[in-house]
């Protein structure tokens, strides 16, 4: 009898993708799955590929105690991100606030009580610094500082293709800074035979998806039909590519064509481990995969805060449900692992929660 695949699929989510790390971790220390395929979008794409240097259960284990050492260090300042120089020059100016608060994702919704707890433990949390429905009065005082900031819209005029750079993240996990970020990601440990790796990403030329695989070469959206374009960007690329987040971050050119973040078009990566084979699907969400209720009346809100439900909510929400209702064969078992509540702290404590 053919021994079934076990499958990780995980997904985009920003920070939030710390909870997708812990899911991992009760997985493969707790219960004692490992998997034989990994798909991954974005956030989902950096704990993959920490977890495709494993072959082996002790090999797992010690990448699972990486993958949470490593999820710690990209909260560190500059760790992971750099600004570029217009949005330096807008340090300490609303807009600049603003546009960062935005990016490090401090925004959040009010925190629902858990249904699957007889006690709300999260009664007496201190409401956010900023929230998505400040959003108009963020714009308003970030269009007024930036006309100030004749220094600033110089440096934009020259580095506008995003907000921020991946370089010290792909430092990191190319070794050059030991100590600092993330550890280093062995791309011969990835290519070893015994596990697939596939990390979404999308193309902006050719307006689809491509996956990138364990051996750093681009595959199309079957999961191995081999992409035009030489040569293979290799896997660290891949996953800078997987991450980049539109306006955030820069696109990235592999290959033949130029690729942001997979979860523009896939937040969700349960399709190519079923093209590969999986049959025992472990899907790990950062977000909880329902569109949260509304916070407000949509027909006597403004414009900022309808787009926000629009493009952020229903929009999002709504491709994740699509993404997990891809057909499967007859056979196959798919078990969900997403939060119930979403928390993120940008203080150096973590709530005692």
């Amino acid at each position: 009898m053919t021994q079934r695949k076990t499958a990780f699929v995980l997904s985009g989510g920003g920070a939030k993708g710390a909870f997708e790390a812990g899911a991992v971790g009760y997985l493969i220390k707790e219960k004692g799955i490992c998997p034989d395929i990994v798909t991954g979008t974005s956030a989902g794409s950096i704990c993959g590929a920490v977890i495709a240097q494993a072959r082996t259960q002790p090999e797992f284990f010690a990448v699972a105690d990486q993958l949470r050492d490593d999820i710690l260090r990209l909260s560190v300042p500059g760790a992971a991100f750099a600004k570029k120089p217009w949005l330096s020059g807008l340090d300490g100016t609303p807009a600049g606030t603003d546009i960062e608060n935005l990016i490090k994702g401090r925004a959040r919704p009010p925190i629902p009580a858990d249904p699957t707890m007889d006690t709300d433990v999260l009664a007496d949390a201190s409401t956010p610094d900023i929230t998505l429905q400040q959003g108009w009065d963020d714009l308003r005082s970030l269009l007024a500082s930036v006309v100030r900031q004749h220094k600033a819209l110089h440096d934009f005029s020259e580095h506008n293709s995003s907000a921020m750079l991946l370089d010290p993240l792909e430092a990191a996990f190319r070794g050059r800074t030991p100590g600092v970020g993330p550890s280093r990601l062995d791309e011969s440990q990835i290519g070893r035979d015994g596990l697939e790796l596939r990390l979404t990403v999308t193309a902006l030329n050719d307006a689809c998806i491509r996956y990138v695989t364990e051996k750093g070469d681009i595959v199309e959206v079957d999961a191995v039909t081999a992409a035009p374009g030489a040569p293979a960007p290799g896997v660290i690329s891949g996953v800078l590519a997987s991450a980049s987040v539109p306006m955030v971050f820069e696109p990235r050119k592999l290959g033949d064509d130029v690729y942001v973040d997979g979860g523009v078009l896939e937040n969700i990566p349960l399709q190519p481990a079923v093209e590969l084979g999986g049959q025992d699907l472990y899907v790990m969400l950062a977000d909880p995969l329902r569109c949260p209720p509304p916070p407000v009346d949509y027909a006597t809100t403004d414009m900022f805060r309808i787009y926000i439900r629009a493009m952020s909510s229903v929009a999002f929400y709504d491709q994740q449900r699509r993404d997990m209702i891809n057909p499967r064969p007859d056979g196959t078992s798919v078990t969900l692992i997403d939060p119930t509540v979403v928390v993120l702290s940008t203080s150096k404590r973590p709530p005692d929660c």
